[in-house]
């Protein structure tokens, strides 16, 4: 498996951190972190994580995700 770079690992938890707001959709969250569209913050979620955009929000929160990618 490919290692993730930097930058993708900080976008995923920022993207955890935010998902742990009820309020901010999967929409809201690949807006606020300028991915161009929600399909492509999805694409990126499936490709490194493995997982879809909803199954990442139900999975990780921003201590999780940082804890993660320490390992």
């Amino acid at each position: 498996m490919r290692k993730p770079r930097l930058l993708q690992v900080a976008r995923l938890i920022r993207a955890a951190r935010l998902f742990e707001n009820p309020g901010l959709s999967v929409s809201d969250v690949a807006n606020h972190l300028n991915y161009s569209s929600p399909q492509s913050f999805g694409r990126h979620v499936r490709i490194v994580m493995r997982m879809t955009a909803g199954e990442f929000r139900c999975e990780y929160d921003g201590e999780r995700m940082l804890e993660h990618f320490r390992r």
